[in-house]
């Protein structure tokens, strides 16, 4: 899954894997003991004279599908954004 971030502006938009290198942290457990969902956080460094960290937390279900994120220091973007700040 891939989620995309800009700066505000002047900034660029950038682009974030969500496989970064630790796996997602579990928050909650079934009586199983399987995870319930998971949280990732990640710090995104944009380029195109935007280099301010931009903080985005994702919660994700048991099927690690996202079912909230928030964002610190930029805001999302739809696909369409991030494709006209890149070209």
């Amino acid at each position: 899954m891939f989620s995309k971030a800009s700066c505000p502006p002047p900034g660029g938009a950038r682009s974030g894997d969500r496989r970064p290198t630790g796996e997602p942290s579990a928050i909650g457990y079934d009586d199983r003991g399987q995870p319930t969902g998971y949280r990732l956080r990640k710090t995104l460094i944009g380029s195109r004279q935007c280099y301010q960290p931009v903080e985005v937390t994702l919660t994700l279900d048991a099927g690690r599908r996202i079912v909230e994120r928030e964002i610190q220091g930029g805001q999302f973007a739809t696909a369409e954004e991030y494709e006209a700040q890149t070209k």
